[in-house]
């Protein structure tokens, strides 16, 4: 920092102030002249930018982030929206909790929530029933039919998945991904798995 009267870069802080606007304010002696002066410090934030496929800059849109997390994964993303998260909600699949504490954190979400579940006539998650019971609204479940746990992660490390039920997850994961990012909401989503409710693939369906 150069003084602005003798232009000297050698000085002393005789006092610095932290103000609540994320400023720092410091008193500073000019070593050479003697002079005082008062410089101010700011954080200066760097903007995320998005390149398009036009090739058009656009701002990165933090609450256009979707946090999808599998298994005790999913509880993870419960709890980084109950503490406020920049996004536009969550996708769980088949999530499973161990935690007590857990159903505090579910009352806390305000943003939208699906569960894309297994069904539990195969594989039960641990406390996945907390998740539907403790979010208060914007949540909604759905099973897939003959899925195990396993089936939700892709791709599966395990031999116990299969591909076709593991495709399910994926187009159900798709499908709320895309419709959550164009409306905020799974209405698209719900909407497009009318077949599938038909067929059964897809059961358990609830929301609230």
């Amino acid at each position: 920092m150069r003084c602005p009267y003798c232009n000297s870069d050698d000085s002393k802080t005789l006092e610095t102030r932290d103000s609540p606007e994320n400023t720092t304010r410091r008193r500073r002696e000019c070593i050479n002249c003697g002079k005082r002066y008062t410089t101010y410090e700011y954080l200066e934030t760097v903007e995320l930018m998005v390149r398009k496929k036009d090739g058009e800059l656009q701002r990165f849109d933090v609450n256009k982030i979707i946090l999808v997390g599998h298994s005790f994964g999913g509880a993870a993303v419960a709890v980084a929206l109950a503490e406020g998260a920049p996004a536009a909600g969550g996708i769980l699949l088949d999530p499973a909790a161990i935690s007590r504490d857990l159903p505090a954190y579910l009352r806390k979400i305000s943003k939208p929530v699906v569960i894309l579940g297994a069904d539990e006539k195969i594989s039960m998650a641990r406390n996945r029933d907390y998740f539907y019971r403790s979010v208060r609204t914007g949540i909604s479940e759905v099973s897939i039919r003959e899925a195990s746990h396993e089936d939700a992660q892709y791709p599966a490390a395990t031999g116990v998945a299969t591909e076709e039920l593991q495709v399910t997850f994926v187009s159900a994961l798709t499908a709320s991904a895309f419709s959550l990012s164009a409306s905020g909401n799974f209405d698209y989503a719900w909407a497009s798995f009318g077949d599938a409710f038909g067929n059964g693939k897809l059961f358990n369906a609830k929301k609230k």
